[in-house]
């Protein structure tokens, strides 16, 4: 039996067999090292052990990043492979009918894509290449024409064409056949959108401000273009029924407008104007899917600026809720959807461009989780933190068993949730951090639930470097005349021996302020010392600074405040 290909731009069709959830929540399973500008991801089973894996495509280290999955939303650590330079989106295939799927990347500033067979065991060979038009930008893989060979459609960004190669199954293709579309072509999408039984194309051309829908004959080959407006600078596309009327509907990111299009379908390839949605701002990427495992399909997007992705539900009609954000990396170019942990719920997976990154999103189902993570602020070592709170809320129409809550090491929680959380209720967790060394520390909460595990990501820094008072206010003294000292006394609470670099003055008025200090170039564990402050200020008004301490310890340097009013 066919592999079956995921980052397929076709068609996600309703299904009418779903328990209804009235709410979709999702939360961070963490952000996993990839190469360097990762663009695109690609999400298939590379190694038949029937657990979901990502193939990521690193624009700006040339290579393709393949992180085999461990069935639960963890992933193991990417394994490389050269490819050519820049590249730009990936899909997953078997292209040579070995039963193995492969991967196809386009290698943008180029006229090429690069294809890597697979082995079957998640390794692949080096890459080949095949030629296409200039500058591709996107691609997507389907068999066309009914042949059992999988072919390649290629969006050409500056030669405005769209590239059809008809596989010969044996991992090559026949020549490219190019088709004109509109200016700065981003993305296609394949689907039969007037139930002939043929599939059709629609391409996004993002200066236009349109899309190319092209009806195809059957055999791969296609008519001319039929243009329908969208948002300013549509970028991608997603193919779906999304008002439930058995014809197939278009949404696009558009990235000018800050909001996805959804132009519903007449079932003939005919469309009617666009109704936008707001999301984040610049979107890249739109993907369809049911979030909240009802029968109507959903809508997610990556927004590149704002650092986030936003999920709009369904209303049942092809009318969207306002969007929800998470939090992802930097800069995400792209967001791809499947069930990353085989809890029946789609997950997401975040390509961050800017932080080198994929962010994995799963989904929670009715549970939502506010906020989504926990960041404290600097800590002594053994001391404990003041508290912060998450709040669980079930937006879902039915309770949820929990059976536990566990906070990781260094982390401790109480909460208010008990064994079940009624349909509409809320519980909150408090959390403190009280770590036992020095540096970042990364934890989590765990919540196991009727529906699966959720967790809470949890950070915080412990310093072994104790500085009292924070801060220092000398009050008013007049100018060019030396207050009397005041003294911050620095402890080494760990227990090893810190290594002192410098103690200076530091900020906006330096010359105002002076120190001496008893503390040499090391403090034993567990010993103090005295740092003496004075001030002397030479003008009239506000004067402030610090005192700066650099030392071995993770937090370096730590500081003290200086204030005081020359008069």
């Amino acid at each position: 039996m066919r592999s079956r290909i995921l980052r397929f731009t076709a068609v996600v069709t309703a299904l009418l067999t779903f328990p209804v959830l009235a709410s979709a929540g999702f939360f961070s399973a963490g952000n996993v090292p990839v190469g360097t500008g990762p663009r695109f991801v690609a999400i298939a089973d590379l190694n038949h052990d029937g657990k979901l894996d990502l193939a990521v495509a690193n624009y700006g280290s040339n290579t393709v990043s393949v992180l085999l999955g461990n069935g639960d939303g963890t992933f193991q650590p990417a394994v490389n492979y050269p490819v050519g330079a820049s590249p730009w989106m990936i899909v997953a295939g078997d292209f040579n009918n070995d039963g193995n799927l492969d991967l196809a990347t386009v290698v943008g500033g180029s006229s090429l894509v690069d294809v890597l067979l697979g082995n079957g065991d998640g390794t692949f060979q080096p890459a080949y290449t095949v030629k296409v038009g200039t500058n591709p930008i996107a691609l997507t893989a389907i068999d066309l024409n009914g042949d059992h060979n999988l072919d390649l459609l290629v969006v050409n960004h500056t030669a405005d064409t769209v590239s059809v190669l008809l596989g010969k199954g044996d991992g090559h293709f026949q020549p490219a056949v190019n088709y004109p579309v509109g200016h700065k072509p981003r993305w296609v999408s394949v689907a039969d959108l007037n139930h002939d039984n043929k599939l059709d194309m629609v391409v996004t051309n993002s200066t236009d401000n349109n899309v190319s829908v092209f009806l195809g004959n059957g055999d791969g080959t296609f008519g001319s273009a039929t243009l329908y407006g969208t948002g300013t600078g549509p970028l991608s596309v997603a193919i779906g029924d999304f008002n439930g009327d058995n014809n197939l509907d278009l949404a696009t990111a558009d990235v000018g407008s800050n909001a996805v299009s959804v132009l519903f379908g007449n079932g003939d390839g005919t469309f009617q104007t666009q109704t936008p949605y707001a999301v984040g701002a610049f979107p890249q990427t739109v993907v369809a899917d049911h979030f909240n495992n009802d029968a109507s399909l959903d809508l997610a997007t990556a927004n590149q600026n704002s650092n986030n992705v936003t999920v709009l539900l369904n209303n049942g009609n092809g009318t969207f809720q306002a969007g929800v954000t998470y939090a992802v990396g930097k800069t995400p170019e792209d967001v791809a959807v499947a069930d990353l942990n085989g809890d029946g719920l789609p997950d997401l997976v975040a390509a961050n461009l800017g932080s080198n990154t994929v962010s994995i999103l799963l989904n929670s189902g009715p549970l939502s989780f506010s906020p989504l993570t926990l960041t404290f602020k600097t800590q002594l070592l053994n001391t404990t933190s003041a508290a912060q709170k998450v709040t669980i809320t079930n937006s879902g129409t039915s309770a949820v068993s929990i059976s536990s809550i566990t906070a990781s090491a260094e982390f401790a929680q109480t909460n208010t949730c008990g064994s079940s959380l009624a349909a509409g209720g809320n519980c909150s967790i408090s959390v403190t951090f009280r770590p036992a060394s020095t540096g970042l520390q990364s934890g989590s909460i765990t919540i196991v639930d009727s529906i699966g595990t959720q967790l809470v990501p949890l950070t915080g820094t412990g310093t072994a470097v104790k500085l009292v008072p924070p801060g220092l206010n000398f009050g008013s003294v007049k100018v060019g005349i030396t207050s009397p000292p005041q003294n911050i006394t620095m402890t080494n609470v760990g227990n090893t021996t810190l290594t002192i670099s410098n103690i200076s003055i530091g900020g906006a008025n330096t010359g105002d302020f002076a120190q001496t200090n008893i503390c040499g170039t090391s403090l034993l564990a567990h010993a103090k010392c005295t740092i003496a402050v004075t001030f002397t200020p030479m003008q009239t008004g506000s004067r402030s600074a610090n005192v700066t301490v650099s030392d071995s310890d993770p937090t370096s340097p730590q500081k003290v405040t200086l204030t005081g009013t020359g008069t």
